[in-house]
């Protein structure tokens, strides 16, 4: 393996490692907000917003960028992927379906539609190209 290569793998682990733990941490501080933080809809709530900006991000970095995949390391798989919680979700909706399988059901349903949605939204949001 060259320098250049070992440079690439190390510096893609550390931006990935810092972007997880503002990501991590960012969720972490919304999940503390009075009243509305304790809710299972704010877990919604952050990976529809995390769906759009990981589509709207992998749609504005171009490929053939030289330091695409570091930036797209960095936001993509760090911050929003330390975002964004699957693990979080699914305890939710666990809790959510002992209650109740109906709630348990809306609130998967409504989770899937609304970041499938917002999915959608990124890409095409992303997609555009400022005619300045």
């Amino acid at each position: 393996m060259t320098y250049f290569k070992k440079n690439i793998i190390i510096t893609n682990c550390l931006v990935i490692f810092f972007g997880g733990a503002l990501g991590g941490l960012t969720r972490l501080m919304i999940t503390r907000v009075p009243y509305i933080g304790s809710s299972p809809w704010i877990i919604v709530g952050i990976n529809v917003v995390g769906s759009f900006f990981l589509a709207y991000v992998g749609s504005r970095i171009p490929e053939n960028y030289d330091y695409s995949l570091v930036i797209k390391n960095f936001i993509g798989t760090g911050i929003i992927g330390g975002f964004t919680t699957f693990s979080t979700f699914i305890l939710q909706i666990n809790q959510l379906v002992s209650q109740s399988f109906l709630i348990g059901l809306v609130y998967i349903m409504t989770s899937l539609i609304l970041a499938y949605i917002a999915v959608l939204f990124g890409k095409k949001i992303g997609n555009r190209r400022g005619t300045n």
